[in-house]
């Protein structure tokens, strides 16, 4: 089992150190990042981290509105 997190800055100003900092704190393995809007569907390092995962592993995200809106 492997933690993975993923974190979403809305716009390319935006930092992600905060997210990046809480998922470093939970012991992620990997950590994608998006530079994108929540209304962009098409999330290129969401996808990378959904094709990256096995059965089993956890996925980290906070707040969970970098998920999804």
């Amino acid at each position: 089992m492997s933690k993975i997190g993923y974190a979403r800055c809305s716009i390319a100003d935006q930092n992600p150190a905060r997210q990046k900092g809480w998922l470093q704190s939970q012991r992620c393995e990997r950590i994608y990042v998006d530079m994108l809007s929540g209304k962009d569907t098409h999330r290129p390092q969401l996808q990378a981290m959904l094709d990256y995962a096995h059965e089993g592993d956890m996925f980290c995200v906070e707040p969970i509105s970098r998920l999804a809106r």
